[in-house]
C-alpha cells in the first residue's frame, strides 16, 4: 500500500497559481485572462546584463531573447510572450 501511495505521489504537483483554484466564470479570473491576452502575463521579468562592453551586452541580449521566447510552460504554452530590449 505504501509503494502504491509513493507511486501516485510522484504525479502530484503543487499549483501556486491562485487563478487556477478559482472557477473560470468569476469576473476576477476573466479579467486576469484578458490581461494575459493583452499584455502577455500578469508579471514582468527584468533581466540585467552587465559587463564592461556595451557591444558584448547587446550581442548577449540579442542571443538570449530568442532563446527565452522559446521556453514553454508544462502545458506547452509560451512562458514569455514578448521581450523588450532597452
Amino acid at each position: 500500500l505504501g509503494v502504491i501511495g509513493l507511486l501516485l505521489a510522484t504525479n502530484l504537483r503543487i499549483d501556486t497559481d491562485l487563478a487556477e483554484l478559482i472557477p473560470n466564470d468569476y469576473p476576477s479570473v476573466q479579467a486576469l485572462q484578458k490581461l494575459q491576452e493583452q499584455v502577455g502575463a500578469e508579471h514582468e521579468v527584468a533581466v540585467i546584463i552587465e559587463s564592461p562592453s556595451f557591444k558584448a551586452n547587446k550581442q548577449f541580449a540579442e542571443t538570449l531573447i530568442p532563446q527565452a521566447l522559446k521556453i514553454t510552460q508544462p502545458d506547452g504554452s509560451a512562458y514569455f510572450i514578448r521581450a523588450e530590449f532597452r
